[in-house]
């Protein structure tokens, strides 16, 4: 039974909890059962159940999830819930903890032990849009973390001296809600740093350069990846030096202005996606990137606020699209395609899709392709084979392409399997 268990989420078991009274013993004496601890209240109940569950899993891994936004529960937390926290703090693999503004210098204090086997550290406050951010410890963790990877971090500053406990984080996420400024001397205490993702408000801007700039070093940011968030401030960009150096940048929601400033990265001809994430239906993504390199420019937007002249207005920048010389396209977005539709040195055409209904749409306007000469078509990445109609097909790319004078070869690749009378494909493709 315990075996059985062992594959188990936390509701599974509380199902099975109250299947009867040996099931009961069986679900509760599971580990799974009692190291997914969670707090959302500091009532009597919910505090003696938190302890009981550190209790139950003395020695064992856990994972905290503690989220306490008000100011009226600082007693209890200052007195019940940080002092545990602290005294469990070596055994805690994942955590999560959001507290109010005011509880800070109790929190901090309380994450001055080692963390030997933390792997994922989330850490934030909530406060009002005056206020200061909280300046994190240099001897937060002890400055033992060996297995940190992953860090999320809300509201909070950085102090000058370097904090080892972060040495080994590979992916950060740094927000705030307010007016701040972002640390140029941040990198100095994420060595290992690989993904970088910015969540800020219209405030965010960047501290000018002076003595920081220099930590930040072309050597290391060769490999960094970025993400930005509802960021439309551009001194975040024109203060981090060597930005142009950085591979992969992938901005959420953003003003045409940034868009164009990560756009004169990248030099020489360059491939287009205009494609939906399979795992983001409601987001599209705009990507540049240049060919047979890790070198690109992402920039992602929610489907129902597309803009009338968005991608337009980045697409038919100066020079933009007469260096696009390939272009992927989600087929289901054939509706975009008058916002790109001039791309006079495309030479290749990649149509990803999802199913039967992706050919059906209908664009409103064909693709200027003069220079195409293949085109590709697949289903959508991390999706199994699809099925669809030859005639379907065929349909699909008179609408987005017109008639052609000089048809270009046809390449259907495995994931898809065309079905029907195929012979109108071969009578007009080379396939």
């Amino acid at each position: 039974m315990t075996m059985v268990l062992d594959n188990g989420d936390l509701p599974s078991l509380l199902r099975i909890s109250h299947t009867c009274r040996h099931w009961r013993a069986v679900a509760r004496s599971h580990p799974c059962f009692w190291r997914n601890i969670r707090l959302a209240s500091v009532s009597t109940s919910a505090l003696d159940f938190f302890q009981a569950r550190l209790d139950q899993t003395s020695g064992s891994d856990i994972h905290l999830h503690i989220v306490l936004p008000h100011a009226v529960e600082h007693g209890r937390i200052r007195s019940v819930v940080l002092p545990a926290v602290a005294r469990n703090l070596h055994r805690v693999v994942q955590s999560r903890i959001m507290l109010h503004y005011d509880t800070a210098s109790y929190a901090l204090s309380s994450f001055t032990g080692a963390a030997s086997r933390l792997q994922c550290f989330s850490l934030g406050f909530f406060h009002a849009t005056d206020r200061q951010p909280v300046e994190l410890p240099a001897d937060i963790l002890s400055g033992h973390c060996p297995n940190l990877r992953s860090l999320t971090l809300k509201n909070v500053a950085f102090p000058k001296e370097t904090i080892r406990s972060f040495g080994q984080v590979q992916q950060l996420l740094f927000g705030c809600d307010g007016p701040y400024m972002f640390p140029l001397g941040l990198f100095q205490h994420f060595p290992a740093l690989n993904i970088l993702s910015v969540l800020g408000g219209t405030f965010l801007g960047a501290e000018p350069s002076g003595e920081t700039t220099h930590l930040v070093t072309a050597p290391q940011l060769a490999a960094l990846e970025v993400e930005v968030v509802q960021c439309d401030h551009l001194a975040l960009f024109s203060a981090v030096p060597h930005l142009a150096s950085i591979p992969a940048v992938k901005c959420r929601e953003p003003r045409v202005d940034i868009m164009r400033i990560l756009l004169d990265h990248l030099c020489g001809p360059l491939e287009l996606a205009v494609v939906q994430p399979i795992h983001w239906e409601d987001e599209i993504e705009i990507a540049f990137c240049v060919p047979n390199s890790e070198r690109m420019r992402v920039f992602a937007e929610d489907s129902t606020c597309i803009r009338s002249d968005w991608p337009r207005d980045v697409v038919f920048a100066p020079d933009l699209a007469e260096r696009v010389t390939a272009l992927r396209l989600t087929a289901k977005l054939a509706y975009l395609v008058r916002l790109f539709a001039e791309l006079p040195a495309c030479t290749t055409l990649a149509v990803e899709v999802g199913d039967m209904a992706d050919l059906t749409v209908v664009p409103t306007a064909t693709l200027a392709l003069p220079a195409l000469k293949s085109i590709i078509v697949r289903s959508r990445p991390e999706q199994g084979p699809v099925s669809v109609s030859a005639d379907a097909l065929r349909e699909f790319l008179v609408r987005i392409l017109g008639t052609r004078t000089s048809q270009p070869t046809l390449r259907i690749e495995d994931s898809l399997v065309v079905t029907g009378d195929s012979a109108t494909l071969t009578r007009d493709y080379g396939v």
